[in-house]
């Protein structure tokens, strides 16, 4: 019986004959000649092989598809930058008038750094949890025409179904480990309403990941805004019973790199 692992033919004609069906699909879709391949190791297909002694074929993905990969992140994480500056702008004209609850968290956001320790933005539902945080990652972002006296710090603002379920489809689609890579070489990561829904199968182990990555980056911040009260966020955590052991790694990981509890219950009026 042949080696289960082994491909059939000589590494040569499994090449040829790749490329002989890809120029075809490209000749029968668009109508004319496969142009030339831009990479020289692969000619395109995304994978290179290789052959052993004793005539096994490996595969492998390309350089170029792990680079497509890296590109396609960051131009995601741009993308968001963008989005995350565009919705500060907004939020920049309306002035959140301070009253006693809320003036230590208005201190904390014009003194907080990304050398500090991370911190747990939490309180009641419409408080202007996000719109402190907006404007905090605003005044740490990059320099822009309408920013010029930012930090110049990188900063990314996430949802927590945003966050955890692209993880959860890269896991499984390709491209989880260069996802990671690059949420541990963000500066700041802010994560917004944690704990407002349930968290689906499979997310507390997302979770964990994510703070983890910051962790092993360097103990890197995070922030995070939630209805709950950091010290009752694990109880008020909704998940499967079997994902209960992730979730609790999870919020270990938290304790360390938000360790900070900050009330914010600004009123919800606000004035231009």
């Amino acid at each position: 019986m042949s080696d289960p692992t082994s491909i059939g033919g000589d590494i040569s004609d499994l090449r040829a004959t790749l490329m002989r069906l890809r120029a075809l699909a490209e000749e029968q879709g668009q109508g004319h000649q496969a142009p030339e391949p831009a990479c020289a190791l692969c000619r395109d297909l995304g994978t290179t092989y290789s052959q052993t002694a004793d005539g096994i074929v490996l595969a492998a993905i390309c350089q170029c598809r792990r680079a497509a990969w890296a590109q396609k992140e960051r131009s995601r994480v741009q993308a968001g930058l963008g989005a995350l500056h565009q919705a500060a702008a907004i939020t920049q004209a309306a002035e959140i008038i301070p009253d006693e609850h809320s003036r230590d968290g208005l201190r904390w956001a014009r003194e907080w750094s990304p050398d500090r320790p991370g911190a747990v933005i939490w309180g009641r539902t419409g408080s202007g949890k996000s719109t402190l945080l907006c404007r905090l990652l605003r005044r740490l972002g990059p320099r822009s025409e309408t920013v010029p006296d930012a930090a110049g710090h990188t900063v990314c603002l996430v949802s927590v179904p945003g966050l955890l379920g692209e993880l959860a489809y890269r896991q499984h689609r390709g491209g989880y480990s260069e996802l990671l890579a690059l949420i541990g070489t963000i500066d700041v990561l802010a994560i917004d309403d944690l704990g407002v829904g349930k968290l689906h199968r499979g997310w507390p182990a997302q979770l964990w990941s994510v703070l983890d990555a910051r962790w092993s980056a360097g103990h890197k911040p995070v922030l995070v805004t939630s209805n709950h009260d950091p010290g009752a966020m694990r109880e008020r955590l909704v998940c499967a019973p079997e994902d209960s052991s992730d979730l609790e790694r999870a919020m270990d990981r938290l304790r360390v790199l938000a360790p900070t509890s900050v009330q914010y219950d600004a009123p919800a009026s606000r004035r231009a």
